[in-house]
């Protein structure tokens, strides 16, 4: 039961899917009934307007067009005959829709629509005369019905020219031109405190040129309406009654339709073919999905008539672009750099945007890697200070192994003649003799003893001033070339060990004030450089370190160190990198990398100087600093 019931619910859904389908892809035929000819501007845009919205809606649609050609020829007779001639072709019940554009066919339909294409519903558009036309009966009738602005264009105009005080009207008086008429007069009413209205209706279209060419433009405007038909009864196109109208008028020439727009016009609140045709398209979509018309059978609304001006025209007359309304459209508005290149350059924007975020974050990044970095060089500067203080320890036990064992030898010695000299004491032996030379021995010793101790504490003394510089980095008063000697001497053993001679040659001796630290870490790193690197599977090797007054770069007020081995030099890029962090050739061997860089910035940030490095492969590396001196001129 349960499986059955599945089944039925499917098979509901699928037919469901399946009229959806059907109902979305149904073929619909409608028939476009236009007042006027093909290739007439008002016609095609209305044309234009109707297919857009059926191209936008869900259904699939076939349309026909005909043309009745009512500008050229709208008799009784002529009607009678196109009467016979849809007769001929279409069948009463062959379109779902019909739509009629403008007041020739809507009156057309009005009285052959029945006989013709039956119950048929239909819409219209472009409609003007909506009062002449008897639609009591007609309840299949439905559409859009135009409305002039003309109150609205005038506004603009005394808005661009608060100076104005005459608006002739220029219209015939076709069926389009009476309703024109009819609706001018009621705004005249409305504005009759503002400006003079004259309507232009009892003279010829050549009578219309030489008025308009004496105007005053100061204070005068024109207003472009609908003239097709002359008072004797000839026939013009609109844009060429537009174009003459702006050829012949003195003051400026706005219009009420779109036809004509372009050719020398200000502009003004337009009645559209396009926006006529879409209008009613959607009423007629609305029908189709609904089964019904919304709201009101007839749309008589002039809030889809838009505002279009010439920027060429605005120029000429000196016009402020700012006193224009809201929501305008302008034509021949020079196109900015912007928006000639607007695509590419909001890709650009994009582009660098993205950018931005991606240096932004990568600067975190680079500020968190930083900060690692920064504490792990910190902790391993640190590691190699106590590497040089172990160092130094080692320096300690070696010098001073040889003063203490000397003073230890001298000590037991004494005992022992001391022991000696008691003994014979006691047993009433000791005579003058062994008495006396036990006095001059132990006078002997004891002087030797004290000389021994005095140099074991020297020593000391000298490697503990060495240490607290390394440890507490203070400037204080140092005696450079001395300074450097007990530098070098606390790593006698290391020299030693590698058969090194060191020898520090001051062409002056000078006492400045400085950090001491400094220099010991200086030294330091360059001799345990060369141990390592210049003088690796070498026995022998020499360093010549010469310490004068800088002559080059601080006018004698400053040092130069030249630091000098004979080591096994160094490549290019060896030389390239030499102060680079991190950068080492024996990294293999334990080698970190960061003693020569430790250099440069105790010379370049802690001593405020330079630090030059040069060298020749297979024959020697030379170091030259240079810092400014504070030198104690009181010894």
């Amino acid at each position: 039961m349960k499986k059955v019931l599945l089944l039925g619910i499917i098979i509901i859904f699928l037919l469901n899917i399946y009229d959806a389908s059907y109902s979305s892809t149904e073929l619909i035929d409608v028939l476009l009934l236009n007042s006027y000819h093909d290739g007439y501007q008002w016609s095609n845009d209305t044309k234009q307007g109707v297919k857009d919205i059926f191209d936008q809606s869900d259904f699939e649609y076939h349309m026909r067009i005909e043309h009745m050609d009512t500008k050229n020829i709208s008799s009784d007779i002529y009607f009678e005959e196109l009467v016979n001639l849809y007769k001929y072709k279409f069948d009463p019940n062959e379109f779902d829709i019909i739509i009629c554009a403008d007041d020739n066919a809507l009156k057309f339909l009005l009285l052959y629509k029945e006989e013709i294409f039956g119950d048929t519903p239909v819409f219209f558009s472009g409609v003007n005369t909506l009062t002449t036309h008897d639609l009591s009966q007609a309840y299949d009738f439905y559409g859009v019905v135009e409305k002039h602005s003309i109150k609205q264009t005038v506004q603009v105009a005394l808005n661009l020219n608060p100076q104005l005080k005459d608006v002739y009207l220029v219209v015939d008086d076709s069926i389009t031109g009476r309703a024109t008429k009819r609706d001018a007069r009621s705004d005249m009413i409305a504005l009759e405190s503002k400006v003079n209205f004259h309507i232009y209706d009892d003279l010829s279209f050549d009578e219309i040129l030489n008025e308009v060419s004496q105007l005053n433009p100061a204070e005068s405007i024109v207003i472009q309406s609908f003239y097709v038909v002359d008072s004797d009864g000839s026939t013009y196109p609109l844009e060429y009654t537009a174009a003459k109208l702006v050829e012949f008028s003195s003051a400026p020439v706005y219009g009420i339709f779109s036809f004509g727009f372009g050719q020398g016009t200000v502009g003004g609140k337009f009645v559209e073919g396009y926006t006529q045709g879409s209008r009613v398209a959607e009423m007629v979509v609305s029908f189709l999905e609904e089964g019904q018309v919304l709201g009101e059978r007839y749309i008589i609304d002039e809030s889809f008539n838009r505002y279009y001006f010439d920027y060429n025209v605005l120029r000429e007359y000196g016009y402020d672009i700012d006193n224009l309304p809201e929501d305008y459209i302008i034509i021949n508005k020079p196109v900015s750099f912007y928006q000639k290149h607007q695509e590419v350059i909001n890709i650009f924007l994009v582009v660098v945007l993205l950018l931005i975020v991606y240096v932004y974050l990568l600067r975190r990044q680079i500020r968190k890697q930083t900060k690692k970095i920064s504490t792990t060089q910190k902790h391993l500067m640190e590691s190699e200070k106590m590497a040089s203080l172990g160092r130094l320890v080692a320096g300690i036990a070696h010098e001073v192994n040889t003063p203490i064992g000397i003073g230890v030898s001298l000590s037991s010695y004494m005992n022992a003649q001391t022991d000696k000299v008691m003994a014979s004491f006691e047993e009433s032996k000791l005579s003058k003799s062994k008495l006396s030379s036990y006095l001059d021995d132990m006078n002997t010793s004891s002087e030797l003893m004290g000389k021994t101790m005095i140099r074991a504490s020297e020593l000391i003394q000298s490697f503990k001033q060495v240490a607290v510089d390394q440890t507490y980095d203070q400037k204080r008063k140092v005696e450079l070339c001395a300074y450097m000697n007990e530098i070098v001497h606390s790593l006698t053993s290391e020299l030693k060990h590698k058969n090194i001679d060191v020898k520090v040659n001051c062409k002056t001796s000078f006492t400045i004030m400085g950090h001491s630290g400094a220099f010991y870490q200086i030294l330091l790193n360059l001799i345990m450089n060369s141990i390592t690197h210049g003088f690796h599977d070498k026995e022998t090797g020499k360093i010549e370190i010469i310490v004068d007054k800088d002559k080059t770069y601080y006018d004698n007020n400053g040092i130069h160190i030249s630091y000098r081995d004979n080591g096994h030099g160094m490549e290019r890029e060896t030389l390239q990198n030499i102060f680079e962090p991190f950068y080492t050739t024996r990294r293999d061997d334990g080698g970190s990398g960061l003693g020569m860089h430790i250099v440069y910035n105790l010379v370049t940030q802690k001593l405020k100087g330079r630090i030059f490095c040069t060298s020749q492969l297979g024959e020697y590396t030379e170091f030259n600093i240079y810092f400014p001196a504070d030198y104690d001129e009181s010894l």
